[in-house]
């Protein structure tokens, strides 16, 4: 029986796609490159964005990096919750199963987009900022005394497929988000699902 989940944010319980991509050719204009065509960004970004970004502006910190992500969200429509999700974590709550964030998204962007979806109380507790999750699932399962087997970590990045594996948890891939679905399939996670809500299927 699933009694906890621990979820990514970006692209797992929000539509981020195109937002995110949108931000990324913000960053490559103020770095002064041509941005890469949307399928390539899909194929290579993954959680730990920094990866990524070494690769084209090996020269940028992550400090730079966030202040140039915090400049291009601001000229984009904040992103909103996938349709259902919110009704979703309604239903999860109301069936008593812990739920925890754990997202390499900064809190000057988590915080107000999980308040304006009006999910920030769902969860017992958000961990930010994490580019390598692996150690903050395996902390919230000591911390909360988890089981690993009653546990999901969902996402929508290799990254986060291997991060759930890695902390020895029920690992799930998610291709409505930023990941093309054929990289996520090749990560091998437990579930594959196009969709959070699709979780409903393990759930006893």
């Amino acid at each position: 029986m699933i009694k906890n989940i621990i979820f990514d944010w970006s692209g797992t319980l929000t539509d981020h796609v195109d937002s995110h991509y949108e931000v990324c050719c913000y960053i490559f204009r103020a770095l002064g490159m041509e941005p890469i065509p949307k399928e390539q960004y899909k194929r290579e970004i993954t959680a730990d964005y920094m990866t990524f970004w070494k690769k084209y502006a090996p020269e940028v910190s992550k400090d730079q990096q966030n202040d140039l992500y915090l400049d291009g969200m601001k000229t984009i429509e904040s992103p909103k919750l996938f349709v259902g999700v919110k009704e979703f974590l309604d239903q999860l709550k109301e069936k008593g199963i812990k739920m925890f964030v754990v997202s390499a998204d900064v809190p000057e962007t988590l915080y107000p987009e999980m308040k304006s979806g009006g999910v920030y109380n769902h969860f017992e507790e958000i961990c930010y900022d994490q580019l390598v999750k692996t150690g903050a699932i395996k902390s919230l399962i000591e911390k909360y005394n988890m089981n690993p087997e009653e546990t999901i970590y969902v996402g929508d990045t290799i990254a986060d497929v291997n991060s759930g594996k890695e902390a020895g948890v029920i690992s799930i891939g998610l291709f409505c988000g930023v990941q093309d679905v054929d990289v996520l399939r090749d990560s091998k996670p437990d579930y594959l699902f196009e969709s959070v809500m699709e979780i409903r299927k393990i759930l006893s």
